[in-house]
């Protein structure tokens, strides 16, 4: 019998952001959980108290004042060095790319794509990351160097599509197959990458006759399917097998754009962010 995991415990309710939540992302250890908000700063809290641990913002960011659009935690080795693993990536929809050190509040790096960054995305291994945006072109950059390693972009011919004809906002690698990654665009298709070949594997085929309300979903566990969206500003909890809803937060103060899980297989904990808050739940199985 497939494990359920109900929504049961509040752990805390993060409600002193400056103006609306745009991303939230766990640290890989689930020690931490790192929230972009609408004005480009981005804080670090402790996700079973909500205490605001690091505030991370430069003149840049200050000055431009516009959208976190993702963060990332780089993963990193078992042995490797504090300094290494309190690194956080973030795209924003000014062009850029940060790299900050998020303990002391430092930003390390800064790539100015010039176009409006929407979203990057990390290989499993940690040794390459894509950035989407404003264009249909897909930059894929070496994680030490910083530098482009390549553009992922479409032929001159419209009647063949192999690749994006207008801009990309989602990217997600493959767990674990390092050189495979899926992007999401305006054009109505998501398509799955190849970094190796440089070349499109396949699309994904479109749905013209359901709409959908969902802005965001994860695998949560084994079992279950944790998504958000505006119907009845709700995040809610999926059995896979029988696709039965068995746990849901509803009436929140505006509809559900993000959320992250922590990965843990027993009794993962969920941020959900909506309008400027993130409620931090943890689910526990049925007997």
């Amino acid at each position: 019998m497939a494990s359920k995991y109900p929504v049961c415990v509040t752990l805390a309710m993060i409600n002193d952001g400056p103006c609306e939540v745009m991303c939230v992302q766990f640290s890989i250890d689930g020690a931490v959980i790192a929230v972009g908000y609408a004005n480009g700063n981005i804080r670090i809290y402790n996700p079973d108290t909500g205490q605001c641990l690091h505030s991370l913002s430069d003149d840049d960011t200050q000055k431009r004042r516009l959208p976190v659009t993702s963060i990332r935690f780089p993963p990193y080795p078992d042995d490797a060095k504090s300094e290494h693993k309190n690194i956080v990536q973030a795209s924003y929809a000014s062009g850029v790319v940060k790299f900050w050190h998020f303990t002391s509040q430092k930003c390390l790096h800064t790539i100015n794509e010039g176009r409006q960054t929407l979203s990057v995305a990390l290989n499993p291994l940690g040794t390459k990351f894509v950035t989407v945006g404003a264009d249909p072109k897909i930059n894929v950059y070496d994680i030490e160097t910083k530098s482009q390693v390549a553009t992922l972009h479409p032929s001159d011919s419209h009647d063949v599509m192999n690749g994006h004809r207008a801009r990309v906002f989602a990217a997600q690698y493959h767990p674990n197959q390092s050189h495979v990654f899926i992007t999401g665009g305006w054009d109505d298709t998501v398509q799955i990458w190849d970094f190796n070949s440089g070349e499109k594997i396949k699309d994904v085929p479109q749905d013209h006759l359901h709409g959908s309300l969902i802005y965001t979903a994860q695998w949560l566990g084994r079992d279950c399917i944790v998504c958000g969206g505006c119907d009845q500003n709700m995040a809610r909890i999926i059995d896979r097998g029988t696709l039965n809803t068995v746990g849901q937060l509803v009436d929140l103060p505006q509809g559900v754009y993000c959320l992250d899980n922590d990965g843990s297989l027993n009794k993962p904990r969920v941020a959900i962010g909506a309008s400027k808050r993130v409620y931090v739940v943890k689910m526990e199985k049925t007997q």
